[in-house]
């Protein structure tokens, strides 16, 4: 029974072994379509754990070829197919090379490929290779060169931690420029690396801060989020952050107002904003667009501390009056927020009770829920306003 068992076995193994050797001729001698064919059989091989030295050897050197197809197929063979474990002899370095073909696909396979193959005990200036690809003609391989960097730090194989930083901060503070924006996004995946290894500088955050002014809303709305990450209260830059964030209150997408008041939240805890911030808060509660007025009124309901500024506490009154029902329902909600448990003072409390039968139905009844709980001790504040059907 073992006989019949092995002989199958046997017999597989004797077609691998012929696989393998016409493989090998094919790739040595064949034209570029016989070898390009032959390269997309290889898997087969890996599958079966079969791929001995002499046809990693011929892969590599197809890397050489004069046909752009080949050489491609080649790179990305080595890049999906072999690990590092069984990466030949001069392996890194033809991938390195071809990091520098005239073909941007071929540039952006060796990119891959090139963090699969290579730790940095291989290549010791890996980090440099990509780096140069990040200045790369072809957006498509400046974001890939992006990634890999991001993977190799990731991976702790990025050895120097000053080189890294100064590599990051090089890479990031070029590509926030960049014309593309598949690649402007693809850097703001990598800023967490930056607060990770504690290699956020005042460039970095100047360049993203510089990003908030961009046509497309999607970036916008990246670096007033990065911001967040970068932006740590007590920090020295942190105070050069809060205005370009306050700005973006007045964004005319709605997706970046919101996550302009989550990083103003961040870098502006409860009750330590400084006045002139304050100021420019209330200034805002007087723009002539309603979404920016309810916005600023909903981040002064989460910067105001104990204490309520006057100039703050007018801006409240005047907004429960405003023409707008989302305006005065967002000014009933901070009221309710800044002077719970019955501390509100008479004006703050008439003004919610002249809101009781205002002509919007939400406005009626969250000012019917903050008279409740201004008035009556112990009472939780109402943090957000109530949803419209």
């Amino acid at each position: 029974s073992v006989f019949f068992l092995f002989k199958p076995l046997a017999s597989v193994m004797e077609g691998l072994d012929g696989e393998i050797r016409e493989s090998l001729n094919i790739l040595a001698n064949g034209d570029w379509r016989a070898r390009g064919t032959t390269l997309e059989r290889l898997p087969l091989l890996v599958a079966c754990g079969f791929l001995p030295g002499s046809v990693l050897v011929a892969v590599v050197d197809c890397c050489q070829h004069r046909d752009a197809a080949v050489r491609q197929r080649a790179v990305e063979v080595i890049g999906k197919l072999i690990p590092r474990r069984q990466a030949a002899v001069g392996t890194a370095e033809a991938v390195e090379e071809r990091c520098r073909d005239t073909e941007w696909a071929i540039r952006l396979a060796a990119v891959d490929a090139l963090v699969e193959v290579c730790p940095c005990g291989r290549l010791p200036n890996l980090l440099t290779v990509l780096g140069s690809r990040v200045e790369d003609s072809d957006r498509r391989v400046r974001q890939a060169a992006l990634a890999a960097i991001a993977r190799v730090v990731r991976a702790g194989d990025a050895g120097d931690s000053g080189s890294v930083g100064e590599l990051l901060s090089h890479a990031v503070c070029a590509r926030l420029k960049d014309e593309a924006d598949e690649v402007v996004l693809a850097v703001f995946e990598t800023l967490s690396l930056l607060v990770d290894q504690q290699l956020v500088t005042d460039d970095v955050l100047q360049a993203v801060v510089r990003t908030m002014e961009h046509k497309d809303y999607h970036i916008r709305l990246a670096a007033v989020r990065a911001l967040g990450q970068l932006g740590v209260p007590g920090e020295s830059f942190a105070m050069d952050l809060r205005r370009p964030v306050l700005a973006r209150l007045a964004d005319p997408d709605w997706r970046v107002r919101g996550a302009a008041l989550d990083t103003l939240e961040l870098l502006v805890p409860a009750g330590s904003a400084p006045e002139a911030l304050l100021l420019d808060v209330v200034h805002l509660t007087r723009s002539p667009e309603w979404a920016t007025r309810v916005a600023a009124l909903d981040a002064l309901g989460r910067v105001l501390g104990p204490v309520v500024h006057t100039a703050a506490e007018e801006a409240l009154m005047s907004a429960v009056q405003d023409e707008h029902a989302h305006v005065r329902e967002q000014a009933l909600a901070v009221l309710c927020r800044v002077y719970p448990h019955g501390a509100a003072p008479l004006e703050a409390r008439q003004a919610v009770l002249t809101r009781l039968d205002d002509t919007d139905r939400v406005v009626r009844q969250v000012s019917s829920q903050a008279v409740y709980r201004m008035m009556t001790p112990g009472q939780p504040s109402l943090s957000r306003p109530v949803t419209r059907a």
